[in-house]
């Protein structure tokens, strides 16, 4: 059982020929969903990123709600420290799985903070042990944080929801 909880609003491909199963020259994708600043750090296991969603920690005070990042292919090396202190990085969340426990997100560097441009660098999952898990309890208090969000950089805001554009 899952929950979307993001959707595609708008999708503009750029062709380099006629044919529109060829290359693409260029685009966007315009999503609405709940959006989160994410504070990303190393993992001091496996030199990994993992991330930890603002709201929940910084605002509120609630139990961590931390998430594993995986970077896209190529990405890596563009994950500076100095991007990082910055808090370039969001995640929109994009579904719910198994009663909300588990979320997959997309991992999200802040491009033009005025038109809410965005550029995907990965995923982001939370993890599934035990003492990490997400309740449907917390994902609903996550929500209902993330609804409250009104700074945050993007195209538009309603109903408690961001659309922004992924270029």
């Amino acid at each position: 059982m899952y929950a979307d909880l993001c959707t595609a609003q708008d999708v503009q491909l750029s062709y380099a020929t006629d044919d529109t199963f060829g290359a693409v020259t260029g685009g966007y994708l315009d999503l609405r969903g709940y959006l989160s600043p994410v504070h990303l750090s190393r993992s001091n296991v496996n030199s990994r990123y993992e991330g930890t969603l603002e709201p929940a920690i910084l605002d509120h005070g609630l139990d961590r709600y931390c998430v594993l990042i995986n970077l896209d292919v190529g990405n890596g090396a563009e994950v500076g420290t100095s991007e990082i202190e910055a808090s370039l990085f969001f995640c929109m969340l994009v579904r719910a799985y198994n009663a909300g426990t588990i979320l997959t997100m997309l991992l999200l560097k802040l491009v033009d903070h005025e038109e809410g441009l965005f550029e995907r660098v990965g995923i982001a999952i939370t993890p599934m042990d035990s003492d990490r898990t997400i309740t449907k309890d917390k994902l609903d208090n996550l929500l209902s944080l993330l609804e409250e969000q009104t700074s945050l950089p993007c195209r538009s805001q309603s109903e408690g929801l961001h659309t922004i554009r992924i270029i």
